[in-house]
Formats: structure tokens, sequence, C-alpha cells
């Protein structure tokens, strides 16, 4: 157990190559017991121009043994990607916040606040005007976001499971930002109730729940906080 007076021993900077073993360590014992166990990885994760990306804002917090205890990385968006955003339509240069983690030694004491505090700024002073967040069930995932003044775009369910009857091509993906909601259309324009990524289905109303054989249910949520 660290003692309460670790704050004081914290130092706020930006992640580099020499870190990545303890930055690896750090997500991995965050996500461990979360709604995100599924994304833990043996690497750090990168930021390219394929990928939609022009740069990234890459913040860790670090112990006074130099040890990664907090990760924050921003990815901002190239062009093509601020276009052809389907979430955040009204604002014109984006961000995507593709992880934040807190050590669990290390939690409750403020540092995810501090990593968004400074990422914000960053963010700021590059001219960007807002962040989306991709987020699960996560209580206190979900009020840090909504505490830094997140606005709920869309809810929709991650399904590991098979369907009942048989799959429709997709040819239409819309987010109506009037309502919070994501409309997912055939050829033939009619409504489909799911979209596929890799293994899993995308579910976008509860109702549609009942057309699967469910092997798994996770609640996800997409946010976006305007700079």
């Amino acid at each position: 157990m660290q003692s309460s007076d670790t704050s004081r021993e914290l130092r706020l900077t930006t992640y580099s190559a020499p870190l990545e073993t303890s930055w690896v360590r750090c997500k991995a014992l965050a996500y461990l017991y979360s709604k995100f166990n599924d994304q833990i990885t043996c690497q750090k994760d990168t930021y390219s121009e394929d990928d939609g990306y022009l740069e990234a804002i890459e913040l860790v917090m670090l112990n006074n043994q130099e040890e990664v205890v907090g990760i924050l990385d921003i990815g901002i968006f190239n062009e093509e990607r601020n276009r052809y955003d389907s979430y955040v339509k009204e604002l014109d240069r984006g961000s995507y916040m593709d992880i934040i983690a807190v050590h669990p030694n290390y939690q409750k004491q403020g540092i995810a606040q501090k990593l968004l505090n400074e990422g914000f700024r960053l963010l700021r002073k590059k001219g960007i005007e807002y962040v989306s967040i991709f987020t699960r069930d996560d209580t206190p995932a979900n009020n840090l976001y909504i505490k830094n003044g997140a606005i709920l775009r869309a809810k929709n369910y991650r399904i590991k499971g098979t369907l009942k009857d048989q799959m429709t091509d997709i040819s239409l993906f819309q987010v109506h930002t009037d309502t919070n909601t994501i409309e997912v259309r055939d050829s033939k324009n009619k409504e489909v109730p799911y979209m596929i990524d890799t293994s899993y289905f995308w579910v976008y109303k509860k109702e549609y729940l009942e057309l699967f054989y469910i092997e798994e249910c996770i609640a996800e949520h997409s946010y976006f906080i305007k700079l």
C-alpha cells in the first residue's frame, strides 16, 4: 500500500521510448480488472498517418523510482479523419483519447485529472477543438469524463456471440447527434441492428440484443469534450 503523501513524489512528463516496459506494465495492471481487460498489450500503442493521426500527445506520471504510474495518450486527427468524423460534425479540429490509465496503487490521488488538465492544455495550444472518448461501463471513468464536460454522443452494446439469423451487408452508418443514436442500414435502405468489428457485433438498440446468442455483452459510450 502506498503512503498518503505519494503525490508529492510524482512527476508528470512526456513519454519516451526507454519507459515502454514500465508503460506496458502500468496499463496492464490498470486494465486488469476493468471493462477494458481485453485491451492489454505487450507494446506501447503508436499513432500514425495511416491510422488517421497527425501526431499524438503522450504523457506519463512517474513516481520517485521513475516508474510509470499514470498514462494519457491522445491522438490528434489528420485532415482526412477530421473531415469524416461521424461523431462530431459541428467542430473542425479533433482528437481521440486512446488511453488513460492509473496504476492501482496510485488511484484516487487525482493523477488522472492532472494528466487530463495537461493534455487539454497542450491540445488547446495546438488549436484542437475537441476530444472524442470511447469508453465502457466503468463508473469511475464515466464520472471522470462527465466531470470534465463530456457530452454523450451515442451508446451501443458490444456483443460476443452469434446471430440467430443470416448476416446482412451494411451500406450506411450515421450518427444522429440530436438524439444520441446511431443508424445502420443495408443496400435496400432497411435498418440493420448491428455492425461487425472483427469477432464482435456492435448493437445500437437494446431491443435488438434478442437477435443474438450472447456469450458476452458490454455497454459502450461515445463522448466528446469541447476544449
